[in-house]
């Protein structure tokens, strides 16, 4: 079944997984990804309904869609996928993050995406880590490295796509790191019992390709997608160390709140 739905928190290589999974089975008639299809601020510009018979299409707009109400979006977006023939091969990303400006039962949504025959794959990395990317990318505008062929490669960034990169060299703030690390902490915690709770198969971010041969999900190993650095953040980061220690105590901290609650 050419059904795929990856649970994620941001930068846990969900990008990858999603464009290895879907990359291997493009070619199939009426396949389509729908990428990050619950967040109204992804792919501003699309537009997504049923044809006459019940196949999920992409129509695209020449200028951000207008929305008033985030929430009836969500309730659109699930009415749009729920409806679809459920035997369309599809891949899409499902963000579990703290949005700001929407609430959304994410374990009962979840279960009924399993239900319309959409299997459910939990990506998880290290969240030291994902934080670590998080911040980085915000902080240089530079997201994603993608191929597109043996000999193109190129960059997704603030300005647009670039052919070349300077490997960034930056500071971090710890007040910054601390905040956002909590924040994902507490959010892999959640999806962790969204996960148990659907009983759906776990891929690491570290070992994506063995966990995916492993569990028999379509991955095509020539991806257009690819780690964004070929050096540790150890390299980038100059404060590195400081980060260490803050992530550290964090631990300890969140560690002494769970054990007294």
């Amino acid at each position: 079944m050419f059904r795929y739905c990856v649970l994620s928190t941001p930068r846990t290589g969900s990008t990858w997984l999603n464009t290895g999974i879907g990359h291997s089975y493009c070619t199939i008639k009426n396949y389509i990804n729908l990428n990050e299809f619950f967040i109204p601020f992804s792919n501003e510009c699309a537009r997504y309904e049923l044809n006459k018979d019940q196949i999920i299409i992409r129509v695209n707009e020449d200028k951000p869609i207008e929305m008033s109400d985030v929430n009836q979006f969500i309730n659109d977006r699930t009415n749009i996928l729920l409806s679809g023939d459920n035997r369309q091969p599809l891949v899409l990303k499902y963000m579990y993050w703290p949005f700001r400006g929407y609430e959304i039962e994410h374990l009962k949504l979840l279960e009924k995406i399993q239900a319309h025959r959409i299997t459910v794959v939990n990506i998880n990395r290290d969240t030291f880590d994902s934080t670590i990317s998080y911040i980085t990318a915000e902080l240089t505008g530079i997201t994603h490295r993608w191929i597109t062929s043996p000999k193109v490669e190129w960059w997704s960034t603030a300005e647009g796509r670039k052919p070349a990169i300077t490997i960034p060299n930056i500071t971090i703030s710890g007040q910054d790191f601390e905040a956002v690390y909590i924040q994902a902490l507490i959010a892999n915690q959640e999806k962790e019992k969204i996960t148990n709770s659907l009983g759906c198969i776990t891929v690491n971010y570290n070992s994506l390709r063995v966990d995916c041969a492993k569990n028999k999900i379509p991955f095509q190993l020539i991806s257009h997608s690819k780690k964004l650095y070929d050096i540790d953040y150890g390299k980038i980061i100059t404060n590195y160390d400081e980060l260490v220690e803050i992530k550290n105590k964090v631990e300890t901290t969140i560690g002494k709140e769970l054990s007294n609650d």
